[in-house]
C-alpha cells in the first residue's frame, strides 16, 4: 500500500518537523544551562577583560607579552591585565589574542554580573545556531531542509557544539557567518558575501584562507567588499587601542602560528603528527613549537588538498549545474577549517555547513550512488565518536578505544573529503536544478 500526500499535508509535516527540532533545542537549552556555581571559562573571561581595557582606552594592557608566555601563563600578577580581570569579576581569564575591536562587542556584557553575562552568551549562542541552521535549510530547496535536520539533530549532541558552549567561545558566530557567507553566495549578492567573510575573518583570521576561492571564481565585488570592511575593523581597532597595540596584536597573532599542543581538543594535522612521532599529553594544556619537519608535512599535505580543492571547484563551475556552487563552497569551507596549523574542536561546529550540503545533494541530485549515505555517515560518526574521550575522563595512559576516539575526528574529515571531491566532480555536470 502506498501513502500519497498531498502538498499540503506535506507543508504540514515539514513545520511540525521544525517544531519538534525548536523542542529539542529548547529541552537541550535548559539541560545544558550554566547553574549559579558554575565558573565562568577562562575563554570567555578573556573576551570581557577586554571590554574593560577598551572601556579604559588602556591599550598597553593588550598584548604585552609574547605567545608563548600569553598561551602557557595561568595569571599575570601585578600586570594592568591582571587588573581588568578582578575588574570584571572574574577569578580568571585567558591570556586575550583577538583583534581589539573585538572587545567593542562585549561592552554590553561588562554591565551585568559574569554569569548574567555568560548566560547572555550562552543564548546568544543557541540562538546563531538556530538561525545557522534556518538559513541552511533554505539555502537548498526540498532536500535542504532535510539535511538541515539531520545536520541540526547530530551537531547538539556533539562534543564540539558542547565546547562552544561551554566556553562561551566565538565559534558558533563564525559558522552564523559561514552560512551568512554561503546564503549570499548562493543568491550571487557577492559584496554581501564579501561583508560577512570580513566579519569572520577579523573574529577569527583563519577565514582569511577564503581568498584563493575567490579568487579562482573571480567574485571582485566579494574581494572588494572584504578589503572595504577589513579597512574599517582596522580602523576601529586602531580608535580603540592605538597603532602600536594593533601592532602587537598581529606580531602575537604571527608568533601563535609556530605553537602547538598535543591537548586532544586539537584537531589538527600538526597535533595528531606531534603526538604520534613525539608523544605528548592528551589532557594536559602543554605547548610546544612545531618541529620544522613537521611544518613543512603540514604545509605540504595543506598546499597539496588547497590544489585539488582549488582543481575540484574550476571542475564543477565548468561543468555548472544547480549544485556547482554550493558544493565548491562545501568543499572549500571543509579546507579552511581544517587546513590551519591548530583547529580547536569548537570551531568543527562550522563543519555543519558541508556536511548539510554534502546531504542535501546525495538526497536531491540525480543518479547518486548508493555510497554516499555511509560517507555522509562515516563523517559525521568520526566527530560524535570523540565524544568517548571526553566521558572517559582521560587519555593519557588509557587503552586503544581512547586513543582510537581521539583519532576519529580525522577520520571523519577525510571521509568528508572523499564525499565532497567525489561529488564535485561527478554531480554538477548530469544535474539541473531540483
Amino acid at each position: 500500500m502506498s501513502l500519497n500526500l498531498d502538498p499540503a499535508a506535506l507543508e504540514r509535516a515539514r513545520r511540525f518537523s521544525v517544531y519538534g527540532l525548536l523542542l529539542l533545542a529548547a529541552v537541550l537549552f535548559v539541560q545544558w544551562i550554566p547553574g549559579s556555581g558554575a565558573g565562568i571559562p577562562r575563554d570567555f573571561g578573556q573576551y570581557l577583560t577586554a571590554a574593560e581595557i577598551v572601556k579604559a582606552r588602556d591599550a598597553d594592557a593588550l598584548y604585552f607579552v609574547d605567545a608563548m608566555t600569553g598561551i602557557t601563563t595561568p595569571e599575570f600578577p601585578g600586570s594592568a591585565y591582571q587588573g581588568y580581570v578582578e575588574k570584571a569579576g572574574l577569578e580568571h581569564a585567558s591570556y586575550y589574542i583577538y583583534a581589539p575591536w573585538v572587545g567593542v562587542l562585549y561592552i554590553p556584557f561588562t554591565f551585568v554580573s559574569p554569569h548574567l553575562a555568560f548566560l547572555a552568551m550562552y543564548a546568544l549562542n543557541w540562538l546563531f545556531t538556530v538561525v545557522a541552521f534556518v538559513l541552511l535549510a533554505q539555502l537548498l530547496p526540498r532536500a535542504g531542509a532535510l539535511a538541515s535536520a539531520l545536520a541540526f539533530l547530530l551537531l547538539v549532541h556533539s562534543y564540539p557544539f558542547r565546547h562552544a558552549l561551554e566556553a562561551g567561545q566565538l565559534s558558533l558566530l563564525v559558522f552564523l557567518l559561514f552560512v551568512l557567507m554561503a546564503h549570499a553566495h548562493q543568491r550571487n549578492r557577492d559584496v554581501e558575501t564579501g561583508v560577512w567573510w570580513a566579519l569572520a575573518t577579523g573574529l577569527k583570521l583563519f577565514p582569511v584562507l577564503f581568498l584563493p576561492y575567490f579568487l579562482i571564481t573571480r567574485r571582485w565585488k566579494a574581494l572588494a567588499a572584504f578589503a572595504g570592511v577589513g579597512v574599517v575593523l582596522l580602523g576601529v581597532s586602531v580608535a580603540v587601542s592605538d597603532v602600536a597595540a594593533v601592532g602587537r596584536f598581529l606580531e602575537l597573532t604571527r608568533e601563535y602560528g609556530g605553537y602547538t599542543t598535543t591537548r586532544a581538543t586539537n584537531f589538527s594535522l600538526v597535533a595528531l603528527l606531534v603526538r604520534l612521532t613525539e608523544g605528548g599529553s592528551l589532557d594536559l594544556w602543554t605547548v610546544q613549537p612545531i618541529p620544522p619537519t613537521i611544518a613543512l608535512v603540514q604545509k605540504a599535505v595543506a598546499g597539496g588538498l588547497l590544489l585539488a580543492v582549488l582543481a575540484s571547484v574550476w571542475r564543477a563551475m565548468r561543468a555548472g549545474g544547480f549544485w556547482a556552487l554550493p558544493l565548491s563552497f562545501a568543499l572549500m569551507t571543509t579546507w579552511v577549517l581544517t587546513s590551519p596549523a591548530n583547529v580547536w574542536s569548537h570551531q568543527m561546529t562550522a563543519l555543519a555547513l558541508p556536511l548539510a550540503v554534502a546531504g542535501a545533494v546525495g538526497i536531491a541530485a540525480n543518479g547518486m550512488s548508493g555510497l554516499w549515505p555511509f560517507l555522509w555517515g562515516g563523517a559525521w560518526a568520526g566527530l560524535l565518536a570523540f565524544d568517548l574521550y571526553i566521558r572517559a575522563g582521560s587519555g593519557d595512559g588509557a587503552g586503544p578505544m581512547i586513543y582510537a576516539a581521539v583519532v576519529a575526528p580525522f577520520a571523519g574529515i577525510l571521509l568528508l573529503y572523499i564525499l565532497l571531491f567525489w561529488m564535485c566532480w561527478s554531480v554538477p555536470r548530469r544535474t539541473a536544478a531540483p
